[in-house]
């Protein structure tokens, strides 16, 4: 728990006494540096989430870091962590870009990129996200899409008196629509997160693709003869047969064996069911044997283990909807039908 005695340590030198972070926040307190995204900019609003372990974390910070405390502080801070384990408890505004790991002494949890936070914002009731966003149980940060974002911020401005610097999507890309698909198509702008290519190149093409009256769901849990082989990022309804989708950055950066072990995860599947936004279960026979890959350049097939080019997004530019969809529906019977042979 070296963390959590450099944290003390840390707020005691910063004037917050002997507050753990999650009361720093509650305080609303200006000037907070904290662990964020390295592709966090100024203006960017932090939503922030108390694990449903904060607990027992408490419980195992060492005696002597706890110089001070009396029970009834101990008890308040359990009753804190209690209120708001597993809930989204806080907002804020960042005040200023990422910063490199290293470049502030006082970062959150050293060696992360960290922002200055303009000013915590509690909000009350919480927010219980489960239905909402799958939080990331590895690292400190979950990206949020543009819709999730929105949800949030729709919800927050009923619990708290929010700043007027949130703009609906990306600050730079603008909102997640054909245009904007297009538009980073033909500039191939450059994607940096995998949130960034699901909101602006993955769901644009799957509302394209889907067939007509179906739904899309997101963050898919996959079965197999009963067993739960992964989650997969995107799932939807496309020549009569539901097909999982996995969002990569560039997926001719990655290792030909890494690809193909993960989408090994969603070839052959029994059952798919949805986490969140829409509870959704897909049987056996609905569920195409061929898993889809999508990344900033293009869509793709993956089948016997061989990955498949089916379009790349700039072939996409001068078409209308109508048009793309034709294409995008030949090309994909093409390339099918052909490793088939």
């Amino acid at each position: 728990m070296s963390d959590v005695t450099a944290m003390l340590e840390r707020n005691r030198k910063a004037g917050f006494g002997d507050k753990v972070d999650i009361e720093v926040l509650l305080a609303g307190r200006n000037s907070i540096n904290w662990t964020a995204s390295k592709y966090t900019r100024e203006g960017d609003v932090l939503f922030f989430y108390c694990s449903k372990s904060a607990r027992r974390n408490l419980a195992s910070i060492p005696l002597h870091s706890r110089r001070g405390w009396s029970k009834r502080r101990a008890l308040k801070l359990e009753e804190i962590y209690t209120g708001l384990e597993g809930t989204i408890f806080a907002t804020g505004v960042a005040s200023s870009s990422a910063i490199e790991p290293n470049a502030l002494r006082r970062d959150h949890f050293l060696p992360g990129y960290s922002i200055v936070l303009a000013q915590s914002l509690p909000l009350r009731p919480v927010i219980c996200p489960s239905r909402l966003v799958r939080i990331k149980r590895k690292g400190s940060v979950t990206s949020l899409t543009t819709n999730q974002t929105e949800e949030l911020f729709r919800l927050a401005s009923r619990r708290s008196a929010l700043p007027n610097t949130f703009v609906a999507g990306d600050p730079i890309l603008g909102y997640p629509r054909w245009s904007t698909f297009k538009k980073i198509a033909k500039e191939m702008l450059a994607l940096d997160e995998e949130v960034q290519v699901l909101d602006f190149i993955a769901e644009p093409v799957a509302k394209l693709l889907r067939d007509g009256g179906t739904v899309i769901l997101h963050e898919v849990n996959c079965f197999r003869d009963g067993r739960l082989t992964g989650t997969v990022d995107l799932a939807f309804r496309f020549c009569d047969s539901w097909r999982p989708l996995e969002v990569k950055i560039d997926i001719l950066a990655l290792s030909k064996k890494a690809l193909q072990k993960q989408m090994a995860k969603y070839s052959g599947l029994s059952r798919l069911g949805s986490t969140i936004r829409r509870r959704y279960s897909v049987e056996n026979d609905q569920i195409a044997p061929t898993p889809l890959l999508c990344d900033r350049h293009g869509l793709w097939a993956m089948q016997d283990g061989i990955l498949l080019e089916i379009v790349r997004f700039q072939e996409l530019v001068g078409f209308t909807k109508f048009e793309a969809k034709k294409l995008l529906m030949k090309s994909f019977r093409k390339v099918t039908i052909k490793h088939m042979k």
